[in-house]
């Protein structure tokens, strides 16, 4: 038996911009605003919005925290809402062997980072014709009900906010091969090996999209942990056969 272990802890932070003092990026199209910045001081790829409260239960419109105090409901009381960068991340390799069996797999994770999952924004902002999530069957609909979910058609729905922020913490089995090794009984063959190796096998996660290991804005430096629509890592299965001549 073999094993490997590697292990990595993330630290940043932007130092300088150029003498500008934020830049916005990652769209979301559907309500027309960046959910991204950049600004000294803060990590990288820092998501930014408003802070929900809680959905008023007389009206069923989300009430979003006044963090500049001035008392009114402004662009300014927008903040840092989240992080994508994980705390940690790590990487294990087992191989085993007995006789002529072996097996290699390998286990990754990531720990403390952070998704904006903008899939759930659009599912259920409620505000257009496209299916939506079975979320908004909870949403408020009757003066003095107590829910986590607005109204149907509320503009209040319409912000970045960190209601989508979700934990991408994982722990997941990247790989995994199971082959067999036996003596060929064809003339100027050595040996056979005959091998199964699934890919994206199993994840542990409580995050609520599809794959915690997404980013919608790859073509967009720096961006990542953007969920918007992404398609997910796909599960696969490679059967194959080797010969030693």
């Amino acid at each position: 038996m073999e094993h490997k272990f590697q292990y990595f802890i993330y630290k940043n932070k932007v130092l300088d911009l150029n003498y500008r003092p934020n830049i916005d990026v990652a769209n979301i199209e559907t309500v027309g605003a960046n959910l991204v910045r950049f600004t000294p001081g803060q990590a990288i790829s820092s998501f930014y919005g408003y802070q929900v409260s809680h959905v008023d239960s007389q009206t069923g419109d989300l009430i979003y925290k006044d963090n500049n105090g001035n008392g009114i409901f402004d662009p300014n009381d927008r903040t840092i809402i989240g992080n994508p960068n994980p705390d940690f991340s790590f990487g294990f390799s087992n191989n085993f062997s007995y006789k002529n069996w072996y097996l290699d797999v390998l286990v990754t994770g990531s720990y403390g980072g952070e998704i904006y999952n903008a899939s759930r924004f659009d599912l259920e902002m409620m505000n257009d014709f496209k299916n939506q999530s079975a979320v908004v069957l909870n949403r408020w609909t009757t003066p003095g009900q107590i829910t986590n979910t607005p109204r149907a058609n509320s503009t209040s729905s319409q912000y970045v906010s960190d209601r989508f922020v979700e934990d991408g913490s994982f722990l997941k089995i990247k790989s995994a091969t199971l082959g067999y090794n036996f003596l060929s009984p064809f003339k100027g063959v050595s040996k056979i090996n005959l091998y199964v190796t699934g890919q994206n096998l199993l994840t542990w996660t409580d995050y609520t999209g599809f794959d915690p290991e997404v980013n919608a804005f790859n073509t967009t430096n720096g961006v990542s942990g953007v969920d918007y629509g992404t398609y997910p890592q796909v599960r696969t299965f490679i059967f194959g056969l080797k010969a030693n001549f």
